[in-house]
């Protein structure tokens, strides 16, 4: 049985651009806290569309090693300073500002 590392979680990530099928790598990367304004979600599900293949490709240039995930839900596990309408344990969804 694997062991559970709360301060690591898996991210999958961009490593060179070029076909995803060669360029997305499943990596275990440290948990960030949220800063202010930022919450921080377990993640549920995610979906990969075509702006995910575009990162892949270079199209748009956001250099790797890089997460990618335009579309999110899950559960607030952490809040970040001045966030307010939502709190730890809520079930959202939505399109992050931020792919890390």
């Amino acid at each position: 049985m694997p062991s559970f590392d709360p301060a690591q979680m898996k991210a999958l990530r961009v490593q060179r651009y070029g076909e995803p099928a060669d360029v997305l790598h499943l990596d275990d990367v440290p948990v960030q806290r949220p800063r202010d304004g930022q919450v921080r979600i377990r993640v549920h599900a995610c979906a990969l569309n075509p702006a995910d293949w575009a990162v892949c490709q270079g199209f748009i240039p956001l250099p790797p090693p890089r997460g990618i995930g335009f579309d999110v839900s899950g559960t607030v596990d952490a809040i970040g300073e001045g966030v307010i309408g939502v709190s730890i344990g809520d079930l959202v969804f939505g399109v992050p500002d931020y792919i890390g």
